[in-house]
């Protein structure tokens, strides 16, 4: 499965402006409740799909241990 980029995204962006000095709170809590999955995942078989769902449910599932 392809590399989480999002963590090297976001420490790009912080290095490239200072986010101290702006306050997204709607933007910073989508990014905290969000699952991203690259188009790249979803090229697989009707197996890997249902993986995919299940694995969504999981993490609803067990949120609160997430957090």
């Amino acid at each position: 499965m392809a590399e989480n980029l999002g963590p090297k995204i976001l420490e790009r962006y912080r290095e490239s402006m200072d986010p101290g000095r702006l306050a997204c709170p709607e933007a910073e809590a989508a990014c905290r409740c969000t699952i991203l999955l690259r188009h790249q995942v979803l090229l697989g078989s009707e197996k890997d799909m249902k993986d995919i769902v299940e694995a969504v449910h999981k993490v609803q599932e067990h949120i609160d241990e997430l957090r």
